[in-house]
């Protein structure tokens, strides 16, 4: 069991290579877009159970690294694309199925190099082009199809181990795990993939799903020829349950080591439009369109923090407040946050800034519990057993730890 849980909680990625860097300093040619969605795309290959069983441990072990490459910026190139060829072969039409889909990804990769080179081209313009490329890779790639995310803020100079890091650790586990469904999906986790509170959170949903695959091997146990099982076990693995977009910042210069995947963005206002899209889902609408429905449930959770966290909590609310994103949960964790947002509410009110409609966006919450019961409470869902079970357990800790002024930070 030590063993497989290994597997999941992976440890710190090497930092980005000269080749790596390099690579990515050329704004006309691969860039983040190419590397994000080639990695999904790979990741679809192997989604596949009949795809993924045919193939070799070889094959199965270079799919699984290519993917990884996304840790540091990477992406395949033709060296790693007739490695990963060879490994797979021909034996099977399952196989042949996969080259043909790894052949789509190369014509994918090779037309949107020719394009960035054309822009590149005809706007010579690095920072520009820097900006373009990262502001399509965050608004497209990371808001998820089948909805939105939990999406988590706070500082990065929050001290591990501490109260505050554990609040946020335990919020994440939580609905993570509380949330799984029968298909073996759940809600997934997105953070700024730096340390302090975004680590927490990453962490958390490393450990829900943990808790995800403990669950479904018991279900397992009990009925091994069940096929829904089966197929639950192999969504649950094939799930992104832990996300990050990293951005190089003194207190941020490396992603967290609990990070299933990683986007690298340069500039902060596509990181902070990616993040909020990502809670928002595919649902947002620019056009006043009705927003479709979802089997998710996003929120954003905003623990202590400065200015980036104030500025990304109060941007989530600006889109709900303007109509431009879902009414989804806002929830303010704990009584020192929550008190800051009232104080700050209640002077845009005194200023005639804001309407009385808008205090409802923002959700204030004493402590963990109160915001995990609050994000069930305002999506009508009912917790499961676990999160039940969870929150019985942790309601004295929160207790203890409420109005805590000090306790967190790095000096």
């Amino acid at each position: 069991m030590t063993c497989e849980k290994k597997q999941f909680l992976r440890p710190s990625p090497p930092p980005a290579s000269g080749r790596t860097i390099s690579r990515l300093a050329d704004a006309g040619k691969r860039n983040n877009i190419v590397a994000h969605q080639s990695l999904i795309q790979l990741h679809d290959i192997y989604s596949h159970r009949e795809v993924w069983q045919a193939l070799s441990p070889k094959a199965r072990g270079e799919l699984t690294q290519m993917r990884s490459l996304g840790f540091d910026g990477d992406y395949p190139d033709n060296a790693d694309f007739e490695r990963i060829e060879s490994a797979i072969g021909r034996e099977s039409a399952e196989c042949r199925t996969a080259l043909q889909n790894i052949a789509v990804i190369k014509d994918i990769i090779n037309t949107q190099e020719a394009l960035w080179s054309m822009m590149a081209e005809a706007y010579p313009y690095p920072d520009l082009m820097l900006l373009l490329q990262d502001t399509t890779a965050a608004m497209h790639h990371l808001p998820d199809e089948n909805g939105g995310r939990i999406v988590t803020f706070g500082s990065a100079r929050t001290a591990t181990g501490s109260d505050v890091f554990d609040a946020a650790r335990w919020i994440n586990e939580t609905i993570v795990t509380g949330s799984l469904r029968e298909d073996g999906t759940s809600e997934q986790v997105i953070t700024g993939a730096g340390p302090g509170i975004m680590k927490a959170a990453n962490l958390g949903a490393m450990q829900g799903r943990w808790n995800i695959m403990k669950i479904l091997k018991n279900q397992l146990a009990e009925a091994p020829d069940e096929g829904s099982v089966h197929a639950a076990i192999f969504k649950a693995r094939t799930q992104m349950h832990s996300i990050g977009v990293r951005i190089a910042l003194p207190f941020e210069a490396s992603w967290n080591e609990h990070l299933q995947l990683c986007l690298t963005i340069k500039n902060f206002a596509p990181r902070k439009g990616g993040l909020v899209s990502a809670a928002m889902g595919r649902s947002v609408s620019h056009n006043g369109d009705e927003h479709t429905k979802s089997p998710n449930h996003p929120a954003v959770f905003v623990h202590k923090g400065g200015f980036g966290t104030d500025d990304e909590a109060y941007e989530a609310a600006l889109l709900i407040q303007c109509g431009k994103s879902p009414n989804m949960p806002i929830l303010a964790v704990g009584k020192e946050v929550s008190d800051k947002f009232h104080a700050s509410i209640e002077k845009m009110e005194q200023w005639n800034a804001i309407s009385p409609d808008d205090w409802g966006i923002i959700t204030e919450c004493k402590d963990e519990v109160d915001a995990v019961e609050k994000y069930h409470s305002l999506h009508g869902i009912e917790m499961s057993e676990f999160t039940k079970a969870q929150v019985t357990n942790r309601r004295p800790v929160a207790n203890n730890n409420n109005g805590d002024e000090t306790n967190g930070y790095r000096e």
